[in-house]
């Protein structure tokens, strides 16, 4: 069984949001949860059934998951994040009129947003992609792959 306390854990250590300090502890794990639960079905062909597994009334994962299942399901869970953020940002900026939104702090912190999400569905994708390339025991997985034995 794996909390899902840990991965917050992992989560929180890797975001800068103030969000959380106002929120008070069952907030923040509701909110937490919401977060996680988007971004499993994202995972790409996990090696584990993580939605089936997925307890949200006990908090928890009724499978043990390997740290780099945790990696993988932390920047799934930053990817949400990330596009919450890009989408307060745009209503803001529909909020006011585009003089007003002209400032180049607002708008260099949209664009930043958007890299930034770009980057990290990137990076999220090639984790996704060396995971699946392994085998449980952490060895390469050759299988299919042009030459490998099948």
């Amino acid at each position: 069984m794996t909390p899902f306390s840990l991965i917050f854990e992992f989560f929180l250590s890797q975001i800068s949001d103030d969000l959380y300090s106002i929120f008070d502890e069952q907030d923040t794990e509701n909110d937490l949860t919401l977060l996680l639960s988007q971004a499993v079905p994202n995972f790409r062909f996990p090696r584990q059934n993580l939605i089936n597994s997925l307890d949200i009334s006990n908090r928890r994962f009724n499978i043990v998951l390997n740290q780099e299942e945790i990696n993988i399901i932390t920047a799934l869970m930053k990817i949400s994040w990330l596009e919450r953020k890009i989408a307060d940002q745009r209503i803001i900026h529909l909020e006011y009129s585009d003089k007003d939104f002209s400032l180049k702090s607002q708008q260099a912190h949209l664009k930043a947003l958007n890299e930034t999400l770009v980057e990290m569905e990137r990076r999220t994708l090639f984790m996704q992609n060396m995971y699946n390339r392994r085998t449980l025991s952490g060895l390469p997985n050759y299988d299919g792959i042009a030459g490998g034995s099948r």
